[in-house]
Formats: C-alpha cells, structure tokens, sequence
C-alpha cells in the first residue's frame, strides 16, 4: 500500500514539474526537426575510460558546485552515462549522456541520417557541467541521485523526458550499472 501510494505522489510531482516547466526558457521556439544548418557539426567519436567518466564527472561536479560530488550521486550519474554512452565506447563530440539540444542557438550533430539531433561539446568538462545542470532541472531526479535510487531516477528522467526507451528496462540496466559504480568503478576513483 505505502509502495503505490509514494508511486502515486511521485506521478504527481512529475508532472506538476512537467506541466510548470522544469525546462523552461526564454528562448525561440524549439523544434527539434528544424534545426539551424549553420550550427550543425559533423559527427566525431571522443571516447573515455569508465574510470576516466567518473574523474569527468567529479572534476565539473566539484568546478560547478564548490563540492566533490557524493558517492550515490556519483555512481548514478556514472551509471547513466554507461548506459547512455556504452561505457564510454559510443561518446559523439564529448557529449556525455546523449544531451539534446534545447536552443536553436546549440551547436548539433546528427546521430543518424535524419534522427534527433544531440549537442555538441568543445570538451569534456563543459559537456559534464551542462550533464549536471540537467539533472539539476529534472528535480526529482537529482533528489534520487542524491539518495541512490536508481529505479526513482529513471522514473523521474523519463518524466523529464530525458529518455524515450522502455522506463522498466532502463530501470533494470541502470540499476545494475549502478551497483557496479559503487563495487568496482568508484573505488578506483580519485573522487572525494
């Protein structure tokens, strides 16, 4: 009972948060499918380590925010990652975590022919800052990044639309590569 009740209240601060604007912008119109050629860059394979994701990841979490992230944040946030980019093989212009653009005024790629366009980066660490900045507007996520729950970040992230694909399989994969930041990945980790 008390398990559909906090799914119940959960749906319902998602999408208050998605009905206000959790990614709210003064911005021109966005339309994915009509981007701007003039900020179109062609497609370039930057790939990282895992270890090295996790270095990325504290080194701008701790630029960004004065702080080393915590560990729970820290694995999810590797784990989202991992899954997103294969572990670091599958990193297209340093963007970490397939980012989309949200202004027309971001420089793009395609990742297929005519698919969604994803942001292009100048490096690493500015991909990484713009990484935590969405899990920041995406705020029960970041609330579930803080508590290590892997099963509420990805509810709270489709609810972002940060994803498209099946919520109970990114759930299952993201929870275990979560389990595997904590075990193997952080404590090789300079992190803290």
């Amino acid at each position: 009972m008390l398990k559909l009740f906090k799914a119940a209240i959960f749906s319902i601060v998602v999408k208050i948060s998605s009905t206000f604007g959790v990614f709210t912008h003064d911005y021109k119109k966005f339309d994915p499918y009509n981007m701007d050629p003039d900020f179109k860059d062609k497609k370039v394979l930057t790939q990282l380590s895992q270890f090295e994701i996790a270095e990325v990841l504290c080194k701008s979490h701790t630029e960004l925010y004065g702080k080393a992230p915590s560990k729970n944040r820290l694995a999810l946030a590797w784990s989202q990652i991992a899954l997103e980019n294969n572990r670091g093989k599958n990193i297209w212009n340093y963007n970490l975590g397939n980012q989309g653009p949200f202004r027309m005024d971001q420089t793009y790629y395609h990742h297929k022919m005519h698919g969604w366009p994803y942001r292009s980066f100048e490096d690493f660490n500015s991909s990484a800052k713009s990484y935590w900045r969405v899990i920041e507007n995406c705020k029960m996520a970041s609330i579930a990044f803080d508590k290590g729950d892997p099963i509420w970040a990805s509810r709270a992230l489709k609810g972002c639309n940060y994803y498209s694909s099946d919520q109970k399989e990114y759930s299952k994969v993201l929870s275990s590569l979560y389990y595997e930041a904590r075990k193997k990945i952080l404590p090789e980790s300079e992190c803290g």
